[in-house]
Order: structure tokens, then sequence, then C-alpha cells
């Protein structure tokens, strides 16, 4: 058994089989997220791209300014006193943020590891933690810092919580769901963990919780790259694939490009005349 952080351990399997049947045996407790290289860590996001000034520094001035021009643009926004929300909708965006996407589903996860288009013989991995432990975990961190949550509480719409987040006091990782919910976030059947203090890393704000954890708190598993293709291909015939993922004609256009991949992938140079006319009919377009 390795650690490969506190509480979670790796397993590695042969081939994309074992690993699909490990995932889904895992139930409903867990929570997924996808890693296209084996070697990378959890990290937010901010914690990668900031070193100085720090990201405690850089969140406040990101996230005013996000807000600021926001209504320039034809979206939705949140509610001026919904944080989280507001966090959730810049991730959305790709600006920097404190918060971690995961999913409630293995197969999702397995796909955004999957399709990572590295060096094939790169191993990718599947992280699975367990929700409820780490929820529990997390309300009795804040309880010992004098400042006690209700359990039935949803930590995303908090305003104790985001008040204690946004001062950076409490090292913790915490589930977290927006009110403000958009289509991608809905069919990737998306949420977030969030760290309590950004001074630290993600590692460390997990590590700040280790002796609330009982027994495993999840499980990192890996599977070389050579099953890339036969997950992907297995994906696709349960719908989890882009066009289903990313709605709209960016999805649509990806899950071409995904189908193109797979059939030169498994025969080699395509056979225009052939294979090629078969994707273009099985995606509506002959």
């Amino acid at each position: 058994m390795t650690l490969v952080m506190p509480h979670i351990v790796e397993k590695s399997f042969h081939d994309w089989a074992q690993g699909r049947g490990f995932l889904e045996g895992l139930g409903p407790r867990y929570v997924f997220r996808g890693h296209g290289e084996g070697a990378w860590t959890l990290s937010t996001s901010i914690e990668r791209c900031c070193q100085d000034p720090s990201a405690a520094e850089v969140e406040p001035l990101l996230r005013a300014a996000f807000q600021s021009a926001c209504h320039l643009y034809e979206i939705r926004l949140p509610e001026r006193d919904d944080p989280i929300s507001w966090l959730a909708l810049m991730q959305h965006h790709r600006v920097p943020t404190r918060l971690i996407d995961w999913t409630q589903s293995p197969h999702v996860a397995a796909y955004f590891a999957a399709v990572h288009e590295g060096p094939s013989a790169s191993d990718y991995s599947i992280w699975a933690i367990d929700i409820l432990k780490l929820k529990r975990a997390a309300l009795e961190q804040f309880a010992r810092n004098q400042n006690r949550l209700g359990y039935e509480l949803s930590f995303g719409r908090s305003s104790r919580f985001a008040e204690s987040l946004f001062n950076n006091q409490i090292r913790c990782v915490a589930p977290v769901q927006a009110a403000h919910f958009n289509v991608r976030q809905t069919n990737q059947k998306g949420l977030f963990l969030c760290v309590g203090d950004l001074g630290a890393s993600f590692v460390d704000n997990l590590a700040a919780m280790a002796d609330l954890f009982q027994g495993d708190l999840g499980f990192k598993i890996v599977l070389p790259g050579s099953s890339r293709a036969e997950a992907l291909q297995d994906l696709y015939t349960l719908n989890v694939q882009p066009a289903t993922l990313f709605p709209g004609l960016d999805g649509f256009c990806d899950s071409m490009r995904l189908r193109l991949r797979l059939l030169q992938e498994n025969v080699g140079q395509l056979q225009w005349e052939g294979e090629f006319r078969d994707v273009l009919r099985e995606v509506g377009f002959m």
C-alpha cells in the first residue's frame, strides 16, 4: 500500500477494465477527478499560477475585477452576496481560483484523464475521495477553531463559511456546491473542493485535517497510457464524450475530433473513402 498524501492510497491497474471495475465499486460516497498525467498531484489553479505575489493577495483582486466586468457580457450572474457562486463562475471561465473541479461520476473523471494528449506511454490517474468523510472532517476542523457550523449546512450557501474562507483563517478542504449552476456543470455532475487557507497548498490544507479522518479518505487510481484508447472508446459507448459534456458547437466539434483520434489509433492511417465517411455519418454530417 502506497500513501500519496494523507490517508489517500495509490492503486495501479494493468488495464482499463480493471480500473473501471474498481471505480464503479466505490459507490455514491465518492467524488472523482481525472488527471491526464499520473505524476500530477492535487492543487488549485491559483496555487499553480501564484508564487509572488501570493494567492491570498491575488484572489480578492481577481474577484473584484471579474465582478466589475461581468455585466459587459451576456451571462447570467450570481447574487452579489453569493461568493461561492462567483468563484464557481470564475472557475468556469478559467480564472484561477481556490476551487478544484470534481465530479460525482467516475466515468466523467476517467474521460478527462484518458483524453489528455500527452506522451502516449505516460500513465494517467483518477482520484477518488469519500465526500461524506471529508465533509465531517471539515466540520470538525471548523468546530475546533471556534467556528462551529451545523452538520446539515451546505458549505456553498453559508455566509459564516465564506467569511472564514476569505479571511484565510482555517486550514481545511471542504466540499462546496454553488447555488448558481450552469448546463456544463450539471451534465458533468460537477462540484468543487475548496481550500480554507490560500497561504498553504491544497495538500497542506488537507494534511491539517489528517487526524480527523478515520481510515482511508480515498484513492489515486493509476492506469497505463496504453489503455487510453480503450477507455475512451468504452466511455463513448456510455455517451461520456464531448458533445454531452460540453453542450454546444464546441462540444460537437470536439466529439468529431475524438472519433477521428480513436479511428486513427485503432486502424492506423485513415482510409478516407471508408472509415472517415462512417465517422461523418455517425455525427450527422452525411
